[in-house]
């Protein structure tokens, strides 16, 4: 919870009002962002996200490591990325995908490191930086 907050104080004071209101709220940049690191934090396991790497069939560690403020916009979904480590120490970014749903926001795609045919396909539809 600790991390929580301290996450929504650094990101408040990343967020100017005139470049929040040209996009989206401060409000919902900050509903955004919570509901990226509760779904971070529902899913770790004794401190890291796993994912199954899918070319070798081995379950992978990422433990977190910075949320990112950037917020990207897609259409009417949105996406937004973390620093994570892997089990060697190494840096990891993840994108988070994310919609509106009738609770809030919700993540429901994640990739993790880069997926340069999926990161072709977003760029096509042109992403826009909303805060």
């Amino acid at each position: 919870m600790l991390r929580l907050g301290l996450l929504l104080c650094a990101f408040a004071l990343v967020v100017t009002p005139a470049r929040a209101e040209t996009a989206i709220s401060s409000a919902e940049a900050i509903s955004l962002q919570v509901a990226m690191q509760r779904h971070i934090d529902q899913n770790l396991v004794d401190g890291a996200l796993l994912r199954l790497d899918e070319r070798s069939g081995i379950v992978r560690s990422y433990y977190p490591a910075k949320a990112h403020p950037k917020i990207m916009r897609l259409g009417a979904y949105y996406y937004m990325c973390a620093s994570f480590r892997d089990g060697d120490g190494q840096e990891v970014m993840i994108n988070f995908f994310m919609t509106k749903g009738h609770n809030g926001y919700v993540v429901f795609h994640t990739l993790v490191g880069q997926d340069e045919a999926l990161e072709a396909r977003v760029a096509d539809h042109a992403p826009k930086l909303v805060n």
